[in-house]
């Protein structure tokens, strides 16, 4: 009898024993990273970016979310980004609030001058294939504005209620792309302000000119075709409907009503922490070296110079991903190292090392005799910018190129990457973390088994 227990105990202990060992195993990998649980929401991607309304001192961007989140522009004359940009509703009740429809208008720009710009979605930065969306002012116009009546109207839902938000665009060939961003279904675009397609001076329509349009809203999009003595007012549109008004009033859905209105498409901002300056085993002749790396947008780099004294200070991250930090004092001549410690865009905090020598006065090394390292370019991405923006101040603005709208592209969500011991990225899949995961598959699978098999002579 009491053999009998004791060998209905031992697989059962041995069962759960081994049960445990694999939860403690999955654990530790979800820990560090080579398990991810959860990716960049593809809810908060920006979608159907557009730039449009350019002038000689501003700008529009709009863009689109799955789900409701905080939207803004980071911006400047070079990809630093020195500038934030806020949607033309919190600019005006000086309030962040999150959208699904994003209208963001920069002003006082320089003319005639290129902008780069990324977007902050939620908590994450995005660009254009990798690299800041471009954009290029257009110069000071000394003609007077054509008297042309202002293209305006009126878009229902198809339960006749006015939408809550809805963004319109119109565009004519040769002509840019205006856009207007309606709260209650009512817009109205003005005309004597559109310019060429390069921006270089004011377009004239003519009475018999075709005029595409473009009506998204939160779920439902409608396009138009209409001439421009259509336009004031343009007849009642109901969202979810394309018109074609050149020939009749009724909604059609025939490809004469489509409109063609490209997007940019924007990429998850996804810079991976490392040090630029100095290159692995560099020579400095100045005592004083400018140390560089990219990080994660936004994000605090732990910066650790060992030398006599050791120095020790944070920075954080541009809105571009990058960082620099010189010592407040000369470093003593001989070897050093410098330490980074930050986050990577999974959030593992990653800590990379380099060693570097300072020279004596008087004995200078020729920086080509160090191995070059080729850095990788700047990212999204965010891709992280900055998050949430408790009260705003009305950004400084930004202009773009010669394109009504951009080409469309689907974000890439950014990646985790596993550290090994060292705090280098090991690639997921490597063999050491395919052996622990199998192990713990393996082990967990037969504790199962040993449990149910003792459980079952029990009932015996």
């Amino acid at each position: 009898m009491k053999d009998s227990i004791w060998n209905k105990r031992i697989p059962t202990l041995l069962g759960l024993t081994m049960i445990s060992i694999g939860i403690i195993v999955t654990s530790v990998l979800v820990q560090t990273g080579v398990i991810t649980i959860g990716q960049a929401a593809p809810a908060e991607n920006p979608e159907n970016v557009r730039i449009t309304n350019v002038t000689a001192t501003s700008f529009t961007v709009s863009y689109t979310t799955q789900a409701q989140v905080l939207g803004s522009l980071s911006y400047g004359t070079t990809s630093d980004f020195s500038s934030i940009g806020f949607d033309d509703r919190d600019q005006k009740n000086q309030d962040a609030q999150p959208y699904t429809l994003h209208y963001i208008t920069v002003k006082n720009l320089k003319p005639s001058t290129q902008y780069f710009f990324s977007v902050t979605s939620g908590t994450d930065t995005y660009l254009h294939n990798g690299e800041p969306f471009q954009v290029t002012t257009g110069p000071v116009i000394s003609q007077e504005p054509p008297t042309q009546a202002p293209a305006s109207g009126k878009i229902v839902l198809p339960d006749g209620m006015a939408p809550k938000e809805v963004i319109i665009y119109l565009s004519s060939t040769g002509t840019q792309t205006l856009s207007a961003l309606s709260i209650n279904g009512s817009y109205i675009l003005p005309l004597n302000s559109l310019r060429t397609e390069n921006f270089s001076s004011y377009a004239l329509l003519q009475k018999d000119q075709k005029i595409t349009g473009l009506a998204i809203g939160k779920t439902q999009t409608s396009t138009i075709v209409l001439l421009a003595s259509q336009t004031n007012p343009v007849p009642a549109i109901t969202l979810s409907q394309n018109y074609d008004f050149t020939y009749q009033t009724t909604p059609i859905a025939s490809p004469s009503a489509q409109t063609n209105f490209p997007s940019f498409t924007a990429t998850i901002s996804n810079i991976t922490p490392e040090i630029l300056t100095p290159k692995n085993a560099q020579g400095f002749s100045d005592t004083q070296p400018v140390f560089k790396g990219t990080a994660q947008p936004g994000e605090d780099v732990q910066i650790i110079v060992q030398s006599d004294p050791e120095y020790k200070t944070t920075v954080t991250a541009n809105a571009s991903g990058t960082w620099s930090y010189r010592p407040p004092q000369d470093l003593a001549p001989g070897e050093h190292t410098i330490t980074i410690i930050t986050r990577d865009a999974s959030g593992i905090v990653k800590r990379i090392m380099r060693p570097f020598t300072v020279y004596a006065a008087g004995n200078q090394v020729a920086q080509s005799a160090t191995p070059s390292a080729t850095p990788k370019p700047t990212i999204p991405i965010a891709t992280t910018i900055p998050t949430a923006v408790p009260t705003i101040a009305i950004p400084t603005p930004t202009t773009i190129l010669p394109s009504p709208t951009l080409p469309f592209m689907t974000p890439t969500p950014a990646l985790s990457v596993p550290r090994t011991k060292g705090g280098e990225p090991e690639a997921p899949g490597s063999t050491s973390t395919m052996i622990l995961g199998f192990a713990a598959i393996i082990t967990t699978s037969f504790g199962v088994f040993l449990f149910l098999l003792a459980k079952r002579n029990t009932s015996v």
